[in-house]
């Protein structure tokens, strides 16, 4: 995958790339001037590492302590039960974002691996219960490619606005090939070479992802915000659970809050960035965990 030279243009990039359901005319307000306070570079940055760590540990969920998936291949989105020109709009916000990423867009026909599908309340549960009868396809392997049977279960049960499903697999950083028994074929035959401490010969690739959008409860949202949000999803291992109230995050689009975000946050631009700049081959989560909050601070006291 190519990968961009500069996190900081990655970062704009994101930021500045509006999608047409979301532009608007009206210049934003000044913000108040803040007192000047004196700290020690070491201080700021070791607090900012301490926030962006709980950031990145409370929005995002990989199975165990694997280290977060990303797309290696082409992404393919495919839109069910929504109007053609909406759809269109929300697969082109998905693939704008990946692209500053990127992550290459699959050409026309491609058989979707990121598949968004709008119900209404009546009809969203039994779409996503006859949907996960086909357990091959929502837990291909009992080998962490995905949150288990109990989440399975949390997804089929939620009442949320949007509710999603991330499939990811191990594979082998040098070739591609997958490195896990998958139902019905059995364990793959591959060479795997000498992993270091920080360092694997397995990488971990998303592979399939579903989302459900109950439009009578995702109704208040802008569909610019929305689009936003599910570019998110489809792009990252977020956490169906997590809390993220106190975080300036788009994940909070369905908060009671009047200050909810919009659209894509500086933070989540820099956390989706790092991701993706970050070393395919780490050896467990919680070295990727550390490397992405740092990458993140860094980002965010420069300002970009």
């Amino acid at each position: 995958m190519t990968r961009l030279i500069s996190p900081a243009v990655a970062v704009a990039a994101l930021l500045m790339a509006v999608s047409p359901a979301t532009a608007q005319d009206t210049p934003p307000a000044p913000q108040q001037a803040m007192p000047e306070t004196t700290l020690s570079d070491v201080v700021v940055e070791g607090m900012l590492v301490e926030r962006t760590r709980r950031f990145v540990d409370e929005i995002s969920r990989a199975p165990g302590r694997r280290p977060l998936a990303r797309w290696n291949g082409p992404l393919c989105v495919g839109v069910a039960n929504m109007r053609a020109d909406a759809a269109q709009v929300l697969i082109d916000r998905v693939a704008v974002v990946g692209n500053v990423l990127g992550v290459r867009s699959g050409e026309p026909g491609c058989r979707p691996n990121v598949m968004v599908v709008a119900a209404h309340t009546a009809d969203a549960d039994a779409l996503v219960l006859d949907a996960t009868r086909n357990i091959n396809a929502f837990r291909p392997s009992t080998g962490g490619t995905d949150l288990g049977g109990a989440a399975l279960q949390r997804f089929r049960d939620s009442d949320a606005p949007v509710r999603w499903w991330h499939v990811a697999l191990p594979v082998v950083n040098e070739t591609g090939e997958v490195a896990i028994a998958l139902w019905p074929d059995g364990a793959p035959q591959v060479n795997i070479s000498r992993s270091s401490r920080i360092g694997s010969s397995i990488r971990h690739d998303l592979a399939r992802v579903v989302i459900v959008i109950d439009v009578d409860k995702a109704g208040a949202a802008s569909f610019g915000a929305l689009t936003d949000y599910v570019a998110l999803l489809a792009l990252a291992q977020i956490d169906p659970t997590a809390e993220v109230s106190e975080a300036d995050t788009i994940m909070n689009l369905f908060s009671t809050s009047s200050t909810a975000p919009d659209r894509l946050t500086e933070w989540d631009a820099n956390f989706l960035v790092s991701l993706y700049a970050s070393r395919p081959d780490v050896a467990n989560g919680w070295h990727q965990e550390t490397e992405l909050a740092r990458r993140m601070a860094r980002s965010l006291r420069s300002g970009g």
